[in-house]
């Protein structure tokens, strides 16, 4: 998920009104040298993650916790660089706006174009973790395989988004000064392409991963007896199939009960024992439930309307500010909701299952085969120990488990709040 939300402010920066102005157009050359810097620095520090992998292999008495401690935060300082790169690369040398003069506007390509860097990048940040994981025996999967995968998640964001931005260069042509203003029908035509992306998302990730309706049998009986007894909607349930079995998980798609999905990897159904099962796909079933991708959503919507309005001045070098500013609230409030989120959807997984044991299991199961830097602590989850800490904790004392739950309440009214404000603000904005 991570990559899926890391692309999205990747196309804020891109469709972000700001930019420097040095007084005189930047020159082709410095517009492609700074390219290439964009690329070369992120992966240069990248380079240096990896051997700092490979010189902890060699010598074994390294490879403690707070060495791959420091290793995680690296890795995930990696992928920072790349956003900071790719910021400066569009904001200083007003890349977007070189390519819409260099490129045909055909609808979409120039838009995939832009973000070409940011791709680049990130194919090259992936290559990266694999050297490390590798090198330091976390996951023997093979490069071709993992790359593959990851393209496979990372056009899901990508398409609808292409998709959003060749609509839109059909109905609101651009002119030479810019884009005209828009009419009522090209606002309405715009607004439909978007509603048909949301229903129909699901369907593209069905179409994009290799899923199958999991087999009948009596796990599927069990699972399809909780959606019942906890009353969530579910189209289907499906199990993703991974090839080599390299990935233990399980997810939730769609917001539309007809379009919601709940997947469970093969290599997950192979690994864990019925109940263990019964215990994850309880925690996929609370993001259904509480409508966590809603909240998600409304979050970064008000994000991208507060930090791209032109609030505080037209000037391009404070309104860049803003938008650097807004990407840094994203990196530092994002993680915190959603490791809140997921806390909350492991306590509604294990007493579902009927169990804390039996998701506590789970989590242990899964934690070794899929212990790659990227799970042992992510941005979006707290480490497996930590989960476990918390399960173990709120099973023993049920006021740990109240106090955890206003904290939940304050964090959705602080998101409807949020959503309100940039909404209202938005409006006032559109009729001065």
């Amino acid at each position: 998920m991570f990559n899926l939300f890391s692309i999205m402010l990747a196309f804020l920066i891109v469709f972000a009104p700001y930019r420097y102005d040095a007084g005189q157009p930047q020159t082709a050359q410095a517009v492609w040298l700074a390219t290439a810097a964009s690329i070369a620095v992120p992966s240069l520090f990248g380079l240096v993650c990896a051997g700092m992998a490979g010189r902890a292999v060699a010598r074994p008495s390294r490879l403690t916790a707070s060495f791959f401690k420091k290793l995680r935060r690296l890795l995930a300082l990696h992928h920072v660089l790349i956003l900071i790169a790719f910021f400066a690369l569009c904001v200083f040398f007003a890349w977007p706006e070189y390519v819409n003069q260099s490129v045909t506007h055909l609808p979409a390509l120039d838009t995939l174009v832009k973000i070409l860097p940011f791709l680049v990048s990130l194919i090259i940040a992936w290559t990266v973790q694999h050297a490390v994981e590798t090198r330091l025996r976390l996951r023997t999967w093979p490069l071709q395989e993992k790359l593959i995968f990851q393209l496979r998640h990372t056009l899901v964001p990508l398409i609808p988004i292409l998709f959003l931005s060749g609509v839109e260069s059909l109905v609101r042509p651009a002119t030479g000064s810019g884009a005209e203003p828009t009419s009522g029908w090209q606002d309405l035509v715009l607004f439909g392409a978007m509603l048909s992306i949301f229903a129909a998302f699901p369907l593209l990730i069905r179409a994009l991963w290799p899923v199958c309706p999991m087999p009948t049998g009596a796990l599927r009986s069990a699972l399809e007896v909780m959606v019942a007894e906890h009353g969530v909607p579910l189209r289907n349930v499906l199990q993703w199939n991974t090839g080599g079995g390299h990935v233990l998980n399980a997810c939730m798609i769609g917001v539309l009960p007809p379009l919601r999905y709940i997947l469970v990897t093969d290599a997950l159904i192979r690994a864990l024992e019925p109940d263990e099962v019964r215990a994850v796909f309880g925690h996929e079933l609370c993001h259904a439930k509480r409508n966590h991708v809603m909240f998600y959503g409304m979050f970064l919507f008000s994000l991208m309307l507060l930090f791209t309005l032109p609030i505080f001045s037209d000037d391009t070098v404070i309104g860049s500010v803003q938008v650097l500013t807004g990407l840094a609230l994203w990196l530092l409030l994002f993680g915190v909701i959603s490791r809140r989120f997921e806390r909350e959807c492991d306590l509604f997984g294990a007493r579902a299952a009927g169990s804390f044991s039996a998701f506590i299991r789970a989590l242990q199961k899964i934690a070794p085969p899929s212990a790659s830097l990227s799970r042992l602590h992510s941005f979006l989850h707290f480490s497996i120990p930590r989960r476990v800490e918390f399960l173990v904790h709120v099973h023993a004392d049920a006021a740990e488990e109240e106090r955890f739950a206003r904290k939940i309440s304050w964090i959705r009214s602080g998101i409807f709040a949020l959503f309100a404000a940039s909404v209202t603000l938005a409006v006032l904005l559109g009729e001065s």
